[in-house]
């Protein structure tokens, strides 16, 4: 028993080692939460944003239902605020950022801190974007943040909806899945390996 608390716990150290400086590769944001002025309301998914790590800044994907007959005219997103002296972003259009100023719509509950793009619009999705910040290492936890009232993750102004072109927002709302964590799958591999071979080494003896 003594050897397998042993055994157990070094390989729980090794996987903490492994998770300290692993970032998350990826991060989802699900577009189920109607806009409306300051009415919130669940709704079937309108798309996703996805925020994928590359090397020093990221990459931005909005895809929306429809297969390309949608617009994403414009999105927005909330930042590390300890981490906005590195302004200025960089981004294909453009990004406006102003810390907790970022309206969507009539939306006057919470605000956002970016806005891409800054003005004009993606044109039809989905539509993809590297995000970088002049002398910082972005990944895609640096996103996971709520608008300034608590409520959001993430927005989008979705446009031409049918025959009258008519537009939407929806956003990612509170109950959006956390960062995955590779780390922790590593931790739980290795114990489990651990314990198999222990076990293989018994069986033999």
């Amino acid at each position: 028993m003594k050897k397998i608390m042993i055994f157990l716990g070094g390989a729980a150290l090794i996987g903490l080692l492994i998770l300290l400086p692993v970032h998350a590769s990826a991060l989802i944001f699900d577009l189920n939460t109607l806009i409306s002025g300051n009415s919130l309301t669940p709704t079937s998914s309108w798309g996703t944003i996805e925020i994928t790590d590359n090397g020093n800044s990221v990459d931005i994907e909005v895809d929306l239902i429809g297969g390309g007959d949608l617009k994403a005219l414009s999105f927005y997103l909330n930042y590390d605020d300890a981490a906005f002296e590195n302004d200025p972003f960089t981004i294909l259009p453009s990004v406006s950022v102003d810390e907790n100023d970022q309206q969507a719509n009539g939306y006057t509950l919470g605000f956002f801190d970016l806005k891409i793009p800054a003005t004009g619009n993606l044109g039809f999705e989905p539509f993809t974007g590297t995000l970088s910040l002049v002398g910082f290492d972005l990944d895609p936890e640096d996103f996971n943040f709520l608008d300034s009232g608590g409520n959001l993750f993430a927005a989008v102004h979705i446009g031409s909806i049918g025959e009258n072109d008519d537009s939407l927002w929806v956003g990612a709302g509170n109950g959006t899945p956390p960062i995955p964590e590779p780390g922790t799958i590593l931790l739980l591999g290795g114990g489990l390996l651990g314990l198999a071979l222990y076990g293989k080494r018994r069986m033999k003896a």
